[in-house]
């Protein structure tokens, strides 16, 4: 199935999970919930509490992680 065979979104709805920072209106693409019973906070990229500062120190985490990984291998 492709993204054309399927209806579109709208905005309201189980599926709609908008930014759940007052007055954002974008898609939240980064949900969090701690708990199965406790609701799902989602966040656009520009709001996510938890992204690094800037590509370049995500990158730098990435590889530091991979090379870790390959010297206990």
């Amino acid at each position: 199935m492709s993204d054309l065979d399927r209806p579109m979104q709208t905005t309201s709805g189980p599926q709609v999970h908008l930014c759940s920072v007052g007055g954002c209106k974008k898609w939240g693409s980064h949900g969090f919930s701690s708990d199965r019973y406790v609701e799902t906070h989602w966040w656009c990229f520009e709001h996510y509490p938890h992204k690094e500062k800037n590509a370049r120190t995500e990158a730098a985490a990435i590889a530091a992680s991979l090379g870790a990984k390959m010297d206990r291998a």
